[in-house]
C-alpha cells in the first residue's frame, strides 16, 4: 500500500537511512506511473534514483543510475570484441594447420628420400612402387624419383588423378631447388626441368623444397 507523499516530509532531518529507504521505495510506484504516461520520462526516472537521505543528511551523493537504454552500448561492444578476437583466433588456427600440414608432407617427403636413395642407385625411375608406410602419399601408390649424382633426391607423387590422364601432386627435393633447375612449358608456365621428371608445370611454391604441380593436355 503507498503512503500519502506527505508521510515522507515528516521525518526528522537526521533520518535513518533504514528510513530513507522505505521512502524512496515508495516514491517509485507513483513515479513510475506519473512516467509511463510521458509526462515527465527522463526527469522522474533521474530523480527516483536520486538518494533521498542527501535531502536530510550530509551522506555522499551516490551516482544516479543510467537509463536501462545506455547500458546497450558496453554490452555492444563486448559482443564486437569477441567477435573480432573469434575471427581472428579462427585464422590463426587456419595457418597454424597449414604450417603443421605441410611440415608433415615434408618430413614425409624427406624419410621416402631417404628410402629412395637407400634402395636405388643414381638415375631416373618413371614409378617405384610405394612401401606400406608411404603408399597413402600418392593416388597411384608410385613415385616418380630421381637419384642425382650429386646426391640430391627429386620426387613426383601425384596426389590426385582426373580425366584423360590429367593430374595433380608435389615435387619434393631434399635441397632447395637452384635456378638452373627452372623452365617453361609450351604454354610459358614454369616448370622443375629435372632430366627424369615427367611433364608438368607448377602451381604454387610451398617452400624452397616443395612445390605443388599439374599436368593436363591444355
Amino acid at each position: 500500500m503507498v503512503r500519502p507523499l506527505g508521510l515522507l516530509l515528516a521525518f526528522p532531518i537526521d533520518c535513518p537511512r533504514a528510513a530513507c529507504a522505505a521512502a524512496r521505495e515508495e516514491l517509485r510506484v507513483p513515479i513510475f506511473v506519473l512516467s509511463s504516461f510521458g509526462f515527465v520520462s527522463d526527469f522522474v526516472l533521474r530523480i527516483s534514483d536520486f538518494p533521498l537521505c542527501h535531502m536530510h543528511t550530509d551522506a555522499p551523493i551516490m551516482p544516479a543510475t543510467p537509463p536501462p537504454g545506455r547500458r546497450a552500448q558496453p554490452h555492444l561492444l563486448r559482443w564486437v570484441l569477441v567477435g573480432m578476437l573469434g575471427f581472428f583466433f579462427t585464422i590463426a588456427i587456419g595457418v597454424t594447420y597449414g604450417i603443421l600440414h605441410k611440415r608433415s608432407i615434408e618430413r614425409k617427403c624427406d624419410l621416402l628420400a631417404t628410402w629412395v636413395k637407400t634402395t636405388h642407385p643414381a638415375g631416373a625411375y618413371p614409378s617405384i612402387a610405394l612401401p606400406a608406410g608411404f603408399a597413402d602419399m600418392s593416388e597411384d601408390h608410385t613415385v616418380n624419383a630421381v637419384v642425382l649424382p650429386d646426391g640430391r633426391v627429386v620426387l613426383l607423387l601425384r596426389t590426385s588423378l582426373g580425366w584423360h590422364h590429367n593430374w595433380s601432386g608435389t615435387v619434393y627435393c631434399t635441397t632447395p631447388l637452384q635456378s638452373a633447375d627452372f623452365g617453361q612449358d609450351a604454354n610459358g608456365r614454369p616448370t622443375i626441368n629435372i632430366k627424369g621428371l615427367d611433364d608438368h608445370y607448377i602451381t604454387e611454391k610451398a617452400s624452397n623444397h616443395l612445390y605443388h604441380v599439374a599436368f593436363d593436355l591444355g
